[in-house]
């Protein structure tokens, strides 16, 4: 199961992900956001562990995103289209969708992290490139997995102990029942 915790800001964060074998870690670029990182931050993330996991860039629009996030990050994941990026794209879809994306990922809540039952076809999307997202926890990540049988799940309230400051304990949790197997 491909797991990705986002909201990322700190070096200690993004190597204990590594550790508990998370597949991808998010780096928010929405200066909104109380997960916001910058750029220069982000890159010092990368630097340490572009070899362990792979990097997302997180915004509502590709032009949000700094141009140099662009070039260390590996995929994209924003919630309108654009066919610059759409060969490593995760686009956030809220119904049916026929643009093309590497992933779509589906969150009800639209980045709120309220958890809301996702449609039992997934949007007609092929589920080996669905991402569920949206209000997902250490309880009840492995009965939405087991229901949908997505390709991956992505989590970042979820697994925080305040807005924007990850749990270690949380992530741990997540992952072991995401994957179903003990860390």
């Amino acid at each position: 199961m491909f797991v990705k915790v986002c909201g990322i800001r700190s070096i200690e964060d993004a190597l204990f992900c590594a550790d508990c074998g998370v597949g991808a870690i998010g780096f928010v670029f929405y200066p909104e956001s109380p997960r916001f990182v910058d750029v220069r931050t982000a890159e010092e993330i990368a630097e340490k562990v572009a070899d362990k996991l792979l990097l997302v860039a997180v915004s509502k629009r590709v032009e949000e995103i700094p141009r140099a996030a662009l070039d260390f990050c590996q995929l994209v994941q924003i919630y309108h289209h654009s066919d610059s990026v759409k060969d490593r794209l995760i686009l956030g879809v809220s119904g049916p969708c026929k643009a093309h994306a590497k992933y779509y990922l589906i969150d009800s809540s639209h980045g709120r992290g309220l958890f809301t039952e996702y449609p039992e076809d997934l949007y007609g999307l092929p589920r080996d490139r669905v991402i569920l997202s949206g209000g997902l926890t250490p309880d009840n990540v492995s009965c939405v997995i087991e229901k949908y049988k997505p390709f991956g799940v992505d989590v970042s309230s979820g697994v925080e102990e305040a807005p924007g400051v990850k749990s270690k304990e949380l992530i741990k949790l997540f992952v072991e029942r995401a994957k179903g197997e003990e860390l």
